[in-house]
């Protein structure tokens, strides 16, 4: 079956494809960040945490990465007590 798309647009999206992730060093620190704290940061600390190691990134991307790619936080359960 022959997709119905014009040429152009084909074209574009495999360059697209080619081509490198320009944040992929910023997602590899925004995973350290995320596994020295065992998943315990938030969006904001996170960002911190990318700006004080200087590296570049909006605050916005680094959460669509986040979401995107790293395991949810792991929450601890509350040890019930006999009443």
């Amino acid at each position: 079956m022959i997709a119905q798309m014009p040429c152009a647009a084909f074209h574009y999206h495999v360059k697209q494809m080619d081509r490198a992730d320009k944040c992929n060093a910023a997602k590899e620190e925004l995973a350290a960040i995320c596994r020295e704290n065992r998943g315990r940061y938030g969006d904001r600390r996170i960002a911190a945490g990318l700006r004080s190691r200087n590296v570049p990134m909006n605050h916005d991307r680094g959460i669509k990465a986040e979401r995107k790619g790293l395991p949810p936080a792991l929450r601890r359960q509350q040890a019930l007590s006999a009443a």
